[in-house]
């Protein structure tokens, strides 16, 4: 991912962190977990971990506006949502209206190699809306992500015919 290598040992220990955390936030079988993320290594973290405990993926599109997401958050019942933090704040206008209740912000560059991440941190995070500051409970992607490493994680069992990811219609 922009010149970096996620291993499968990497995405594996922390997509089971990720899905302690869920687990430690109440999100559980059958939930549904709203991904509002680009292509980055975030999105498949975040999905494998809500597979790992029997949640439902519902990715959105990054490019929706507020009521475009809305709707949908509304409608499907989603109370979870991870989202990349310079869309943050376009959720947190519409969260009342909707039943989100856990915003999990990330951001694009964690993901990045280290003089990428340095220079994305010293020109371009601020002037892209990248960098923000949460609001009260609300949680960090990767402050999740060290808080829950090394826990045993019990997968929750899985039937074939279980739903794993609900896609929208645009």
């Amino acid at each position: 991912f922009k010149g970096s290598t996620i291993t499968f040992e990497r995405l594996e220990r922390e997509s089971d962190a990720f899905a302690s955390a869920l687990l430690a936030l109440g999100v559980g079988r059958g939930d549904r977990v709203a991904l509002l993320l680009p292509n980055c290594p975030q999105f498949f973290v975040a999905e494998l971990a809500a597979w790992k405990i029997g949640a439902i993926v519902a990715p959105l599109n990054p490019i929706y506006t507020e009521h475009e997401l809305e709707g949908p958050l509304r409608d499907s019942g989603i109370e979870t949502i991870v989202v990349m933090t310079r869309f943050y704040e376009r959720i947190k206008r519409i969260q009342a209206n909707t039943p989100l209740r856990r915003v999990i912000a990330t951001n694009i560059k964690e993901y990045f190699p280290p003089l990428l991440r340095l220079l994305f941190t010293l020109f371009r995070e601020k002037k892209d809306g990248d960098r923000i500051v949460l609001a009260d409970g609300d949680y960090d992607f990767q402050r999740l992500i060290a808080a829950h490493t090394g826990q045993h994680l019990v997968r929750a069992p899985i039937a074939g015919d279980d739903p794993a990811v609900l896609l929208m219609s645009g």
